[in-house]
This record gives structure tokens, C-alpha cells and sequence, in this order.
């Protein structure tokens, strides 16, 4: 059976009668996640009650999978800069690009390089054993 999800806005509006505990906890974070989807969802092209609609699924699922838990989502650098590191890895391992030209192509040093190959090629053998 399908849990009915109040709408965002249903939701917004009673946000007023939560304790001051339980906003400073949780409702801030949970409105901003809300934000973001409905914003993304728009950009995609989606109308008004199309983003609201998926964005209330979106929410439910991620209450539902991570309610209670406390969440570290990497700041977009971070996340960037690690998914350039597995792409450099992969070049130098698995398609043998050399250091110099890995530097290059990624606008790192190639200290930086070497660096990122040692840390992945370490945290291989460790997953190995």
C-alpha cells in the first residue's frame, strides 16, 4: 500500500506549528533538500505540479532510507576533485597514460599526480586483502 505524502506546500504550511527543538534539528536541512529539488526539477523542465509531485516521492524515499541518520554530502570540489582522481587513475592504470602527460591533462603538478596514484594504487591493495 502507498503511504500518502502531504505536499510540500501542505507541509510548509504547518512548519510554523513544529516545536523550536525539532526545526532547529531537522526542518531546515529537509526545506533546503526541497528546494533544491524542485529548482533542479524545474530546470529539467518539469511543471509546477510535476516537480511538486516528484519531489514529494524524492523526499519520502530519502526519509524513508535515511530517516534518522545523519548524512556528510562533499562540497562540489571535493566531489569533483575525487572524481578526477579515479579518472586519472583509471588513464595511468588501465590505459597507461604517463605521469607527465596525466599532469597536463588534469592541470595538476605532477607531484600532485604521483600523489594521487600512490593513495588510489594503496587503497586497491587494501580492498585486495
Amino acid at each position: 500500500m502507498t503511504e500518502k505524502v502531504p505536499s510540500i506546500g501542505h507541509w510548509a504550511e504547518h512548519i510554523n506549528n513544529l516545536s523550536e527543538a525539532d526545526k532547529k534539528q531537522w526542518a531546515r536541512d529537509y526545506c533546503a533538500i526541497a528546494d533544491v529539488y524542485i529548482r533542479t526539477l524545474l530546470t529539467m523542465g518539469y511543471d509546477d505540479t510535476a516537480a511538486d509531485k516528484l519531489t514529494q516521492a524524492l523526499l519520502a524515499e530519502l526519509t524513508s532510507y535515511c530517516g534518522g541518520r545523519h548524512i556528510y554530502f562533499p562540497k562540489r570540489d571535493r566531489l569533483d576533485s575525487s572524481l578526477r582522481d579515479d579518472a586519472l587513475f583509471r588513464d595511468w592504470s588501465e590505459l597507461g597514460v604517463k605521469p607527465c602527460d596525466l599532469a597536463e591533462k588534469y592541470g595538476i603538478s605532477r607531484t600532485h599526480v604521483y600523489r594521487v596514484i600512490n593513495k588510489k594504487r594503496a587503497a586497491k591493495r587494501a580492498r585486495a586483502h
